[in-house]
């Protein structure tokens, strides 16, 4: 099967963008190997975005160069082997130079030299030129429709940059860099990103000074500018003539559009592991307050599932391959064998619903699982766990959709892939390089070089071609495409930040039938759905952010419909008088000109609907940008002695539990429904492009299978991890209270969630009597001191989120503006203190930490020095809460109220309310 290309707008625009940056040739010294010295700038940008056809555009621009100047010579440099996989196929596919010399009305011919790492093996000591580059250098002006090609990965090109040979090239040269400037090259960049100006590719590419480099890609290399606290990072365009920008594709609908899902399990984020410090040889993992510090070698908490350990070294690697990053967080449960599984369901049916979808169309359904480890999809001795589970659920799929199957040809489809469950997958990983195993050649063949095959549903014996799902760790995550991918699969994080729109980049291009007929978005929405796990559940936002981050003027122009969104907004009718003075009080705040044009975009995103609004992040040498919060440190020294007092360390010390107590307390968890059919949900979320506007629709479904079933011992053991209760208690009061069993498929993680909450307020309750705090002889550092000393400024987030600008903020505060995250801390800061107050202000998170019986600490929200004589008589510590409190809540307030009973001169008091904290605070004055 061949494809069919067609003359598309956007290509053509790129085409001609191009083309107007080149002028005059002066033939007069040419040597006949040479290209024609040429006018044109030293780069040119072409940014295009995820399959737009940049492979397409860098093959006709160099037919149209030779026709046009007689440039003859051009090197494609590319960042990986799947992507000069890719290039050759393209540049060699008869299909392509004949609708090329159509087009142009030419009869040219691409003579490409790939130069791979064998070519310079040496033999018999013979320093020998490899013959596809002596083809490439030797071409000559006088083979007149001969287009000259060179086709190199990076490494390649570096690795030439000192090779010697016994023979000369051009008849002068024994080195290859001096022979390739002396043809005066037009250079051709594929995936620009990875090559920035100051790493050993582009430093090698420069030292062959071409004529002029071209760089194509859908992302660009980002540089820094400024210095200090003025520095930011913007993109490295060196002289940008076209931009097919990630919006601009979805609303011309040049490309799929995206659905994003994930199967939705985790009732709470008590799972949730943050990294928190992280060197080449020890990680530590932060949880509900609670530090893990794990050396090089050892496992993770249990929650991972007792198999996982930190590999440490340069990538800071886990043993299922993930590269960590700091501050990044790790769901323990996604890393249950169970989730990958639900993972792997989902996208099996996905597959199958698009698939017969597809079929009606001719169009043949591909899928892709970016997955964790090679060896649980590559394992001869032992067959991997995750191809064992792969086509154990895919056999279960197909024999179901057999049975129900009324369409005769793709049953007969179904039947031969269940027949040849084997063939119906393939994986390609950076491994497989230089092995000679035929199974796994055929599939990097079919991967990589067979695409034709894989767009069809028959091979040329009429044969069913059933490959269709696709298997790679992160080998194809850039550069390599395919138009009927419909389904990719992340059973991985991605580890360090990589591009939103590269790792769905694999499926975005449009859809090809069986026939090789490009279809087209405008008549039906092609959609490709991504599967990932509940870790990345905001990748919808982050990939709504990276489209319209590089479109800052989402709307270049007032038009009716964005006049609408505005009135809508304001409450007003979409009437065509009311447009008009929407207009015309535009145009006299000076956010649009007279043709329409917005020209103040930060004012105009004030007239949008919260959900239109892009937030932007600040991007500093430091990561995101934290707001601070200046200490007033005069003021701080006025409560030292307090605040030295109240942030001694203390330990909780329980009364002594007996075994009997704790198996009853255990067995009223168990009760009021705590055991429950894991079932969760699918959450969708698509992005669709309404009225010129990139926004995320968001559904969800619930799932049709129990999932994540522990087998009874490791449901104990799971239950003994939460609660500290040993297995055999635990055993007991189950056997006690449920004598003829419980439903197995109730085993799961949800059911170890719910009774580990009954059994938190169990013991709560147990214990809120039963305890002593015991002071420690030593003062633990807090958000607020280092070595005895008050900083000078701490995030704004330790004191709240949100800040109204018009507070006053008095003298006697204890920083330079008020911060809060509630409503009742809004209200209370509005209070103007009275003249009693020596001073006052909001306490950090983590500053005091009262220890909680229950575990981990708290600390209130406000300190307040009552004076006498400028001297503080006694603090007033506050803690602001509503009445509905939940149970975590009631203890915390609890272990406050009984913590601060231990202190002279030390009131502490709940409030619910503004007028109960001012009574409060007037009582206090009034005794004093």
């Amino acid at each position: 099967m061949e494809l069919f290309l067609e003359q598309l707008p956007h290509q053509e625009e790129a085409l001609q963008c191009i083309l107007k940056e080149f002028s005059q040739k002066d033939n007069s010294r040419r040597k006949a190997e040479a290209n024609p010295d040429v006018q044109v700038k030293n780069f040119i940008d072409v940014k295009m975005e995820t399959g737009t056809g940049k492979t397409y555009v860098y093959t006709r621009i160099m037919y149209e160069l030779f026709a046009e100047y007689g440039l003859q010579k051009f090197i494609i440099v590319v960042p990986s082997l799947a992507i000069k996989e890719g290039t050759k196929n393209f540049i060699e596919a008869q299909y392509v130079q004949k609708h090329l010399n159509e087009v142009l009305k030419t009869n040219y011919t691409v003579a490409l030299s790939v130069i791979n790492s064998k070519d310079f093996e040496t033999k018999k000591g013979r320093k020998t030129i490899p013959s596809h580059l002596k083809d490439f250098l030797d071409g000559s002006m006088h083979e007149k429709n001969t287009v000259f090609c060179l086709l190199i990965n990076d490494a390649m090109l570096r690795s030439m940059e000192t090779k010697e040979f016994d023979q000369t090239l051009l008849d002068s040269y024994s080195k290859i860099y001096p022979a390739i400037k002396a043809i005066k090259p037009i250079i051709i960049i594929d995936e620009p990103h990875r090559f920035k100006q100051d790493n050993k590719a582009m430093r090698s590419i420069q030292e062959l000074a071409p004529q002029c480099i071209l760089r194509f890609g859908a992302t660009f290399p980002e540089i820094e500018v400024g210095t200090g606290k003025n520095k930011q990072k913007k993109i490295d365009y060196k002289n940008l003539v076209y931009d097919l920008n990630a919006l601009s594709s979805f609303n011309q609908r040049l490309v799929k559009g995206v659905n994003i899902q994930y199967p939705s399990l985790i009732k709470e984020e008590s799972s949730i592991y943050k990294v928190v410090g992280l060197t080449n040889t020890a990680l530590t993992l932060k949880k509900d307050n609670k530090e893990y510090q794990i050396e090089k070698g050892e496992l993770l908490p249990d929650d991972f599932g007792g198999n996982l350990y930190y590999v440490g070294g340069k990538e800071k690697l886990l043993s299922n391959g993930l590269n960590l990053e700091s501050n990044m967080q790790l769901v323990s449960d996604v890393f249950l064998q169970s989730y990958q599984e639900i993972l792997l369901k989902q996208a099996i049916d996905t597959h199958f619903k698009k698939e017969k979808e597809n079929w009606e169309e001719n169009i043949k359904t591909l899928s892709l699982f970016f997955i964790d480890d090679i060896k649980s999809y590559r394992n001869k001795e032992n067959e991997g766990w995750l191809k064992q589970k792969f086509e154990e659920l895919l056999k279960h799929k197909l024999e179901a959709l057999i049975k129900e199957e009324t369409n005769q040809e793709y049953k007969e489809f179904l039947k031969e892939s269940l027949k040849n469950i084997g063939q119906t997958h393939a994986g390609y990983f950076a491994e497989d390089t230089g092995k000679a195993d035929e199974e796994i050649q055929k599939q990097i063949d079919d991967i990589l070089r067979n695409k034709s095959e894989m767009l069809s549903f028959k091979d040329k014996n009429s044969a069913w071609v059933v490959r269709r799902f696709f298997f790679s760790k992160w080998t194809l995550r850039e550069g390599w495409d395919n138009p009927n991918i419909f389904v990719i699969t992340k059973l991985r994080k991605s580890g360090s930040e990589i591009s939103k729109i590269q790792e769905v980049g694999r499926g975005l291009r449009l859809p090809v039938n069986a026939s090789g007929k490009r279809m087209s978005n405008t008549d039906k929405d092609y959609y490709l759905d991504l599967i990932i796990d509940w870790s990345e559940k905001d990748f919808a936002q982050s990939l709504k952010e990276e489209i319209v981050s590089d479109n800052k003027q989402l709307y270049k122009k007032i038009t009716d419909e964005l006049c609408d969104i505005v009135l809508h907004k304001q409450g007003k009718e979409c009437t065509e008088k009311n447009r008009d003075e929407l207009f015309i009080s535009l145009l006299t705040e000076k956010i649009i000109n007279r043709e329409g044009e917005i020209t103040n975009f930060e004012e105009f995103v004030k007239y949008l609907p919260e959900e239109y609004v892009l937030k932007e992040n600040i991007i500093t040498e430091n990561g995101r940008k934290n707001s601070k919060v200046k200490l007033r440190k005069e003021n701080w020294e006025k409560i030292r002695e307090l605040w030295k007092q109240i942030t001694k360390r203390f330990m909780v010390e329980y009364d002594q539990i007996p075994n009997e107590d704790l198996k009853n307390i255990l067995k009223h968890s168990l009760k009021n429904n705590a055991f429950q059919l894991n079932s969760g949900t699918i959450v969708h979320k698509k992005l669709v492009v309404e009225n010129g506007m990139l926004v995320i629709k968001e559904t969800t479904e619930d799932l049709n299978f129990p999932v994540g079933t522990l087998p009874y011992g490791v449901f104990l053991q799971k239950l003994s991890m939460v609660t500290n209760i040993p297995v055999h208690i635990i055993h007991k009061a189950m056997s006690e209270l449920y004598p003829d069993g419980v439903n197995k498929e109730q085993f799961n993680i949800n059911s170890v969630n719910n009774i580990n909450v009954n059994f938190e307020k169990e013991f709560a309750e147990y214990f809120s009597t039963r305890y002593e705090y015991n002071s420690l002889d030593f003062i633990a550092a807090t958000s607020l001191m280092k070595d005895g000393v008050f900083l000078d400024e701490i995030e704004q987030n330790l004191l709240g989120l949100k800040e109204d600008k018009t507070f006053e903020v008095e003298k006697n505060y204890l920083y330079d503006k008020k911060v809060f995250d509630s409503g009742i801390e809004q209200d209370i800061l509005k209070e103007a203190p009275q003249k009693e107050v020596l001073v006052f202000g909001k306490l950090p998170r983590r500053s005091v930490k009262v220890p909680l019986y229950t575990g981990g600490t708290t600390s209130p929200d406000f300190v307040y020095a009552i004076k006498n004589n400028k001297q503080v008589q006694v603090g007033l510590i506050v803690e602001a809460k509503s009445d509905n409190l939940r149970e975590k809540e009631i203890s915390a307030i609890n272990a406050q109220e009984k913590y601060f009973k231990q202190f002279d001169k030390i009131k502490w008091k709940k409030v619910t309310s503004v007028n109960e904290f001012r009574n409060c605070l007037k009582s206090l004055i009034k005794e004093e």
